[in-house]
């Protein structure tokens, strides 16, 4: 059965979540801190980690366990979002 347009859909709302907040975010400059220190292999591949990946990253190895990346070219990017339940919603 049909109403209007649209077919009948069942469609299990607790197995499903409803995105709540979009963060975006251009111009940003983010830290990874590792537990154990980045070897000479790591070091090596940051140096090329960036290129052709479709924007233009910057890596900057602070000291053994800390690493930064920044992206500086005026584009938007979805950096995070947040999820709730249906049975949180209102």
């Amino acid at each position: 059965m049909t109403h209007g347009f649209a077919p009948d859909v069942a469609i299990s709302i607790e197995k499903n979540l409803l995105v709540d907040e979009v963060l975006l975010a251009k111009n940003f400059k983010y830290s990874f801190e590792s537990k154990e220190a980045f070897g000479e292999d790591f070091q090596a591949k940051i140096k090329y980690a960036g290129v052709g990946a479709g924007a233009e990253i910057k890596f900057n190895l602070v000291n053994d366990h800390t690493l930064e990346a920044q992206i500086a070219d005026g584009k938007e990017y979805l950096i995070a979002f947040k999820t709730i339940s249906w049975g949180d919603l209102g």
